[in-house]
């Protein structure tokens, strides 16, 4: 897509798109087709096995905390890879659900938001939103 690309949203709201889930066939918002999102979601967790029901949830997921945070309705397809990593960091916190923090034994695992580096990443593709 060039820079002069133009994308419609087709549905009976501007916040509404079609929802296709990993498994299935097209093309969902962000302009990556869901099954790359889900595939490489999945080679980025190697031995682990996902299945499409959770990956698709991660990655939804994903998408409404990147449009949360940079005030978008859709998902630039330059921030598909974004929101693939944010799914990864999603999965691995799955069962640390409001913890900071755990000491097993001799080691200490801590948990933050989002990494700053990816914070850094998604600011740059912050809209500002202008008061009227």
């Amino acid at each position: 897509f060039g820079a002069n690309a133009i994308f419609i949203s087709i549905g009976r709201g501007s916040n509404e798109h079609q929802k296709i889930h990993c498994g299935e066939s097209g093309v969902a918002s962000g302009m990556w087709p869901i099954e790359i999102k889900c595939s490489v979601l999945r080679s980025m967790l190697p031995g682990e096995t996902v299945s499409d029901e959770l990956a698709t949830i991660l990655l939804e997921g994903a998408e409404a905390t990147l449009l949360a945070l940079t005030n978008r309705l859709l998902l630039p397809h330059y921030m598909s890879s974004l929101q693939v990593r944010l799914a990864v960091i999603r999965y691995n916190r799955m069962g640390m659900e409001g913890e900071s923090a755990r000491k097993e034994g001799s080691v200490t695992i801590r948990a933050e938001g989002i990494p700053k580096d990816m914070m850094d990443e998604i600011r740059a593709w912050r809209i500002a939103m202008v008061p009227s």
